[in-house]
């Protein structure tokens, strides 16, 4: 496809400016950060996208009676998927993957959800219920242990497996009514716990004593649902319960509030150590999936990347190569959606950007423009760059 560079002034001397060539070369440079992929599959009534792992997306699609849900993992497009629901399971679903395994839930007929691991196929599947409770859900899994909760018909019971269901730890530190575990890292395990009927975010190092209370000051709750090694990220609230999109870099420094101008209602699920992926919601607008670089102020709304009939989007997951997944509507339902980073280019390649004015100098200068209007400033001409 040939791009026309219109009415395009230079001076009679033939000197090319530097910083239009690199537009004209590189013309979404500074806007494209992110493509993004629709996953919904074939088949199925709905869709989202939960868990981003290396080289792939995970998360679960509804049946076309909208009855069940089937646990999915994509490999970068709507095509491209497994149907991990397992054999006499009748509803499953991912809610985590990490180190080549996912994580989630199942429900056989006739009995109530438990826990399942999977390690990328239907036929992998292993149920985590440890069997002494009414229902299990695992919700994140770094390769060698998976969190996530148990429950009674009064509580929930964060928990902690190794691959097994006899492998189950109750984490529920002393004085708290409930609680659950939501994300892991390098031996540790983050999540919330409940006292005096108020959720406190906190971080566990394998057992219920470990528990360490990181809520922040001046909230009614918070809760901890993403972390990496050196980053933890999850949301506070006021007693008015707006949520707030919370970033902490360690156990014992005050918490950063991402919440962007102009946003209100955000909510902070996943961080790679780098970059936090959430959503917040666009005051007087809707809710949209939202990037952030350590600050409320650097930010990537990333609903621009989305096809305009989606209304809204939320990002629940983003892997260690920048890969964000999530769901977006339309007002039929949802749509699976991954977010994939486009290619900046290199620094070597940047720094060839002089030398290609020079040659696109010279070729200009030996085969000239065609002119269509000359006045006192130069010429002003219309030339073809590539095909």
């Amino acid at each position: 496809m040939k791009r026309i560079l219109k009415s395009y002034r230079y001076a009679s001397s033939g000197k090319v400016h530097l910083p239009f060539l690199a537009w004209a070369l590189f013309p979404a440079f500074a806007t494209a950060q992110y493509r993004a992929v629709v996953l919904q599959p074939d088949g199925y009534a709905f869709s989202v996208g939960r868990a981003s792992d290396q080289g792939y997306q995970a998360g679960f699609a509804g049946t076309l009676d909208q009855r069940f849900n089937h646990a999915i993992i994509w490999n970068g497009s709507a095509q491209n998927y497994v149907d991990l629901n397992p054999a006499g399971y009748n509803d499953s679903f991912i809610d985590g993957a990490g180190g080549g395994q996912q994580v989630g839930g199942g429900k056989r007929p006739g009995l109530s959800p438990n826990a399942v691991l999977w390690t990328g196929s239907a036929a992998s599947a292993v149920d985590l219920d440890p069997g002494n409770v009414m229902f299990s859900e695992a919700l994140a899994c770094d390769g060698v242990q998976q969190v996530g909760y148990t429950g009674d018909d009064r509580f929930n019971y964060a928990a902690l497996w190794s691959g097994t269901a006899a492998s189950y730890v109750n984490l529920t530190p002393a004085g708290a009514r409930e609680s659950v575990a939501q994300s892991l890292s390098h031996g540790r395990q983050s999540g919330a716990a409940k006292f005096s009927l108020k959720w406190h975010a906190g971080v566990w190092s394998g057992s219920d004593s470990s528990f360490v209370d990181i809520h922040p000051r001046g909230f009614d709750i918070s809760y901890v649902d993403g972390m990496s090694e050196t980053q933890l990220v999850g949301v506070a609230a006021h007693p008015d319960q707006v949520r707030h999109a919370m970033l902490w870099r360690s156990a014992t420094e005050v918490p950063i509030d991402l919440t962007p101008t102009g946003y209100t209602d955000t909510e902070a699920h996943a961080t790679n150590g780098t970059f936090q992926a959430g959503q917040g919601l666009r005051i007087g607008g809707n809710g949209h999936a939202l990037l952030w670089h350590g600050s409320a102020s650097d930010y990537i709304d990333l609903h621009r990347f989305l096809p305009p009939y989606l209304t809204s989007s939320r990002a629940f997951a983003i892997n260690g190569d920048g890969v964000i997944v999530g769901k977006a509507y339309l007002h039929s339902g949802a749509y699976a959606v991954a977010w994939i980073p486009v290619p900046e280019p290199s620094p070597a390649f940047v720094l060839t950007i002089p030398l290609l004015a020079l040659v696109a100098r010279r070729w200009w200068l030996q085969k000239g423009c065609y002119a269509v209007g000359q006045n006192d400033v130069g010429r002003v001409c219309s030339c073809y760059v590539g095909d």
